[in-house]
């Protein structure tokens, strides 16, 4: 559908990424064909052509018509806007145990709309379309309200989901609270090696809180992960951001993102100033290797010698600074081991930058001299554990 709509072939891959969002709604595949031939070439992207379907005021009456279609009512409605609301599983017991009493389920089953989790043992909206369009019969207090009486019902993880959007019913400590809680867990899933968790509980401490830091450490679990469209869903946050490093690094993903490196590369170069000592400098530098990565691709030759090496000398003093932190630590516990991946990801940064540097440089020189200067970076950088 999407191709027709377009007039030219997607992947099977876009096809069904739209189709998996959308849930194959007609309305909504023509409103996703419609913003891609709206949007240039370079910059169309299917997450922010199903982001406008899904969101945008033009199907606010479609997603009426979805509720309205619902044949529910009473307590078995409730039953689906509280499926709705959880966006996950739930069993007999935890419907039962949230609304106090004994639930009929061939109810709920009756409405054609809900299916069986064999997995979970629960019971789920079976079309995200659908849960949307209930979701939109509930205010947003009320939305909230649900979130925090399932906070009992969940486990750890899935209590952090509900937490999160029920804090709005709370005073300012607990959003701080709460922030520093799911920061905390962030920390500790990032040594683990689980970076979707580990992007899941920042990003609900940025709905929180959204933080300069807090959006900084989301765009680097949003890189290695491929979902940088969690760091376009902050961009209003991100703008109101005082001017500084982690603004210009948060809006050159934003633009990466929308396959824009070019204008990647005018927020970076707008920051003339570089904090190798703040928390956010790691975000800018990762930041200015991708936007290099990108314009590589397309053999795209920038003058960004300035921006390069104003990147390197404070990539620099990085690593100066955690090779110092280092030393005290040991100092302090000899039994400690030092973290290699974090010497490993500064080198590996200032690797990549100076390789972009060196095609940027001798874009049009010889190869012989790009090869060589390569060669050297690799040579020196495996000596870099994780690199």
């Amino acid at each position: 559908m999407i191709s027709h709509a377009v007039g030219f072939p997607v992947t099977e891959a876009i096809a069904a990424q739209a189709r998996h969002r959308t849930d194959g709604f007609p309305r909504y595949m023509q409103t996703v064909a419609a913003h891609l031939l709206r949007t240039p070439l370079g910059r169309r992207g299917i997450d922010a052509a199903c982001d406008h379907a899904l969101a945008g005021d033009e199907l606010q009456a479609f997603r009426q018509e979805i509720a309205e279609s619902v044949e529910a009512e009473g307590s078995t409605r409730e039953l689906l806007q509280l499926l709705a609301v959880a966006a996950r599983p739930l069993t007999r017991h935890m419907l039962e145990e949230f609304v106090g009493g004994p639930v009929d389920v061939a109810d709920l089953m009756a409405t054609k709309v809900v299916s069986w989790d064999e997995t979970s043992f629960g019971y789920t909206i079976e079309y995200c379309a659908v849960a949307r369009a209930l979701l939109g019969e509930l205010t947003p207090e009320e939305v909230a309200e649900i979130h925090q009486r399932l906070v009992p019902l969940s486990d750890r993880f899935a209590a952090f989901r509900h937490r999160a959007p029920a804090v709005r019913l709370a005073g300012d400590d607990a959003h701080r609270s709460l922030h520093q809680e799911l920061m905390s867990s962030a920390a500790e899933l990032w040594g683990s090696g689980d970076l979707d968790e580990t992007l899941e509980q920042i990003s609900l401490a940025a709905q929180v809180m959204p933080t300069e830091e807090t959006l900084a450490k989301l765009a680097l679990a949003a890189v290695p992960t491929g979902q940088l469209r969690r760091v376009v869903s902050f961009e209003p946050a991100i703008r109101a951001l005082p001017l500084g490093q982690a603004r210009a690094a948060l809006l050159a993903f934003i633009a990466l993102e929308r396959n824009d490196p070019h204008q990647a590369l005018v927020e970076l170069e707008a920051q003339k100033d570089l904090d190798p000592y703040a928390d956010t400098f790691p975000t800018y530098a990762q930041a200015v290797c991708d936007t290099g990565g990108h314009l590589a691709m397309r053999s795209t030759v920038v003058g960004a010698d300035a921006l390069h090496d104003r990147t390197l000398a404070a990539l620099q003093s990085f690593e100066d600074r955690l090779r110092n932190e280092h030393t005290k630590q040991l100092s302090e516990n000899p039994a400690r081991k030092p973290p290699a991946w974090e010497l490993g990801y500064a080198a590996a940064l200032r690797g990549l930058v100076e390789l972009w540097h060196v095609l940027n440089t001798e874009g049009a020189g010889e190869a012989q001299t790009i090869i060589t200067e390569i060669t050297i970076l690799i040579e020196r950088l495996a000596r870099y554990p994780g690199t």
